[in-house]
């Protein structure tokens, strides 16, 4: 941290201090006297200033003063970054660009400056409300589930869908896993973690929201394959094999519902049971596909009705979980 935003942090405790319930002139004499500097587009960020005050004051009030704080510092980051948007418009505009840009072919590179202050805004909002963070993130055990969610936004564009996934690459992975959500948490991005309920899954959750902030979790009562009905499954296997081997395996619903009586991983046991491996990439690009169409005509059975037959299945639970 600068100093220039040590002294505004002091500023505003001072402020808190000496205004419990400020009016919007209040407010705007801090901004004015703290954030907005006396010589570089005085005006604009004046106008910005005030918006923000009229537009949020009610807000402002009725938040815990607790809250204040994080609040008043997101309004002085949509100050910093105001006036980098206002200074790079004109140098991304101006009409000399060739001859003032000259020996400089990456001088755009300079708007990445933005980010920090955007990011300290949302981290700001975030710790506000959660609620105010609009981004997310889906932390999955296994490349299977990145590849179904991808998939399934990629084919339909379901704008529900339409989020980063990670794949963490197992419990194993668990120290890299923290300092990626930790860094996510940084940056004020809502962290959703999916894992599989096994021996490790109790002490694992418990290690990592030790270090780190997890909106929610969803833990598969085996793994990720075996949330899915009997019949998607046959149905995802019969596409697998046709498309990606020369076998010829004859299944039907009650093998694969036998397998999944079984407390393995499905996909190894039915490797094992058929001498076939499966690539989970592609046998994931596989059931995103069939699971976008099956959405598409039963949305509303899915996400908006009581969970009953045939849509209460494990897999039902975490596309709703993934969208709400």
């Amino acid at each position: 941290m600068s100093y220039y935003e040590l002294e505004q942090d002091k500023a505003i405790r001072q402020f808190l201090k000496d205004f419990p319930e400020p009016t919007k002139d209040n407010l705007f004499i801090l901004f004015h006297s703290h954030f907005i500097y006396p010589d570089i587009e005085t005006e604009f960020l004046n106008k910005v200033a005030k918006n923000a005050i009229d537009v949020s004051y009610d807000y402002f009030i009725s938040l815990p003063k607790t809250k204040r704080f994080h609040f008043l510092r997101a309004l002085g980051k949509l100050i910093d970054s105001a006036l980098s948007l206002k200074i790079w418009e004109f140098q991304l505009s101006r009409n000399d660009a060739k001859w003032y840009w000259k020996g400089t072919p990456t001088y755009f590179l300079a708007l990445t400056h933005l980010v920090e202050p955007l990011e300290s805004l949302r981290h700001e909002m975030g710790l506000v409300k959660r609620k105010h963070l609009y981004e997310k993130i889906v932390c999955v055990e296994g490349e299977s589930e990145l590849s179904f969610i991808r998939t399934m936004y990629l084919t339909a564009k379901y704008a529900n869908f339409d989020f980063p996934v990670y794949s963490y690459r197992g419990k194993g992975e668990i120290q890299n896993l923290i300092h990626f959500i930790k860094e996510k948490n940084r940056q004020g991005i809502r962290v959703l973690l999916s894992y599989d309920m096994d021996r490790q899954s109790d002490s694992f959750i418990k290690n990592i929201k030790k270090k780190c902030v997890i909106e929610k979790t969803f833990g598969f009562n085996q793994d990720f394959e075996s949330s899915f009905p009997p019949k998607i499954l046959k149905y995802s296997l019969d596409s697998y094999i046709k498309r990606y081997t020369k076998l010829k395996i004859s299944l039907n619903e009650k093998d694969v519902a036998d397998l999944l009586t079984q407390q393995k991983p499905f996909l190894k046991i039915f490797s094992q049971k058929y001498n076939v491996k499966i690539n989970k990439v592609k046998f994931g690009e596989i059931m995103g596909k069939i699971m976008a169409g099956i959405l598409y005509q039963h949305w509303n059975d899915v996400f908006n009705k009581p969970m009953k037959a045939p849509f209460n299945y494990e897999i039902f639970k975490f596309l709703k979980y993934l969208v709400t």
